[in-house]
């Protein structure tokens, strides 16, 4: 007892490293006496169990009798028993399981973050808080999925045949950040192309029997013999062009029979969302106008998002990849404004663009109180991000730019026109890439909610931000990883003086909403093409 008791009041002077130690050393003389007792119980004869030997044996008969005659089971229950009585140590059920490698783990980090995977929200409020494993928190820009977690996992097992990896540690492995489509509350900015089509789809599944309507990539895939192939994406192959008759209309049901469906149809320059209503063949009808198109869109769309995650995968010092982008306009707002002013508020204009380089990525916004966002303010954009780009890397031979193909801002003639006279007066070799239409979701759309989500913050706090000026003040001190430059009406005026007699002379460029590729040639001509690995070709000259 006295012995305890020491024992107790020792143990109540230790802390930290030396109480630590203490625990330790006891866990381990348990141990070995816990397998000290075993080893007695295992060794001990049981002599002293039974009074005789007559008796012993008696009752190891009866035992002995009420074992199965197959000796397999015979073992089995012995050793059960002997398991249960703790003659011998349980067997413990290691489960095996295969260790997913570092680097199979970062590859589906960056097929989550793809911009053909997954798209950048681009509001200021679409931002994920992550705590990372060293317990630091850090703020992402939201991204949303394109497709479900099955397709997409089914996509990354397409292009890793040999990696063997199950559908549940995928979806364990996507980032916080990326959420997937079924989360959002309200979907916008997507594909018209691909939106009216599937609102078709959507009135007929029930109406066509099989699964060719149940989804886009369903219906694609019955269209064509193989998706991969230019020619029958482009409608040029023989074999697949009575596909639409053989594998959807034929397998109708009632043709007769009255449905509704949506559209989106531009009206007095504003798209709207209209119900409409008729036949199944009527709605077939208006399908199978818009398959060839159709099937060109999602051609071009794949094709350029692989060549696009392929040059950023090939960038030196000597050649760049350039993604660039207008932000939604960014209202100046000020703290405990009057509700006069709150209705009178203005806005400014933000550029955004991103480098990739070997070195690493550079992130730009340019905000201008100039909100056109015409072919001059393009223009100006473009200069200073050049001027800046050159600065940094002063080898710079070759860009290779990429945006979506709004027709105001820099898939039109004039813009084609320019981009000549950029490569000319930088002395670089330029070239355009152009997204399929509403595709060119990516890292740009993170840049202009990022930044306007910081100098929003900051006026919260009571500082002011009326003009570019001020924003760029802001922007260059808080957000340290965006080079924030203002496009001043000066640089924009200049832009005018030099282009409009250029512009002037500027002629059409055939197949302009078709053309996803421009190459700029020598000092008066360009190349065009549906898209950067594209046969046909077309040499324009100005």
């Amino acid at each position: 007892v006295k012995a305890r008791i020491r024992s107790k009041v020792f143990k109540s002077k230790l802390t930290g490293a030396a109480l630590q130690k203490f625990h330790a050393k006891h866990k381990i003389s348990s141990r070995i006496y816990r397998d000290n007792k075993r080893k007695r119980l295992i060794n001990n004869n049981n002599s002293a169990s039974f009074k005789s030997r007559q008796s012993f044996g008696k009752a190891l008969k009866k035992v002995t009798s009420s074992l199965p005659k197959c000796d397999k089971k015979k073992k089995v229950i012995v050793q059960h028993l002997a398991q249960t009585f703790g003659l011998i140590p349980k067997t413990t059920h290691h489960r095996t399981s295969i260790q997913l490698t570092n680097k199979l783990k970062k590859d589906i980090h960056n097929f989550y973050v793809r911009d053909d995977v997954s798209y950048q929200c681009p509001g200021k409020r679409d931002t994920v808080v992550v705590k990372e494993d060293d317990g630091t928190k850090t703020s992402y820009q939201k991204r949303i999925l394109i497709n479900n977690l099955r397709e997409s996992y089914e996509l990354f097992k397409e292009e890793n045949k040999n990696v063997d990896l199950s559908r549940s540690a995928f979806a364990d492995l996507r980032p916080p950040f990326v959420v997937p489509k079924a989360a959002l509350t309200h979907r916008i900015c997507v594909c018209k192309y691909h939106e009216n089509t599937n609102l078709l789809l959507k009135s007929l599944e029930k109406c066509v029997t099989g699964k060719v309507c149940s989804c886009l990539k369903t219906f694609t895939e019955a269209l064509v013999c193989n998706s991969e192939n230019q020619e029958c994406m482009f409608s040029q192959c023989p074999l697949c062009d009575s596909f639409f008759h053989e594998r959807v209309e034929q397998k109708v049901i009632d043709g007769s029979l009255q449905i509704k469906w949506f559209q989106w149809v531009n009206e007095n320059g504003k798209a709207e969302k209209k119900e409409f209503s008729g036949s199944v063949d009527q709605a077939l009808q208006l399908l199978q106008s818009k398959v060839e198109y159709f099937k060109f869109h999602v051609y071009v769309k794949r094709a350029q998002s692989k060549n696009f995650e392929k040059l950023k995968s090939e960038v030196t010092l000597k050649k760049i990849v350039c993604q660039v982008d207008f932000s939604a306009n960014w209202e100046m707002k000020e703290q405990d404004e009057t509700q006069s002013g709150y209705w009178n508020s203005k806005s400014l204009s933000v550029f955004t663009a991103y480098v990739w380089s070997e070195s690493g990525g550079v992130a730009f916004s340019l905000p201008s109180q100039d909100l056109t966002h015409d072919k001059f303010v393009v223009n100006s954009a473009l200069e200073l991000i050049i001027n800046h780009v050159k600065t940094l890397f002063p080898d710079l031979e070759e860009v290779d730019f990429f945006s979506d193909g709004a027709a105001s801002q820099f898939k039109q003639r004039f813009h084609f026109r320019n981009i000549i006279q950029l490569a000319s007066n930088f002395k670089i070799h330029l070239r355009w890439h152009f997204f399929a239409t509403s595709h060119g979701k990516g890292t740009v759309d993170a840049i202009g909610g990022s930044v306007k989500r910081v100098v929003s913050s900051v006026v919260l706090g009571g500082e002011a931000c009326r003009s570019a000026a001020d924003f760029v003040k802001i922007a260059n001190k808080k957000c340290v990883s965006i080079t924030s430059i203002e496009i001043k009406k000066t640089d924009i005026d200049n832009s005018k003086l030099k282009l409009e007699n250029l512009f002037k002379t500027t002629k059409q460029v055939p197949e302009t909403l078709k053309t996803h590729f421009v190459k700029v040639i020598d000092q008066n001509s360009i190349e065009t093409r549906y898209y950067l690995e594209g046969s046909a070709k077309h040499l324009i000259k100005f």
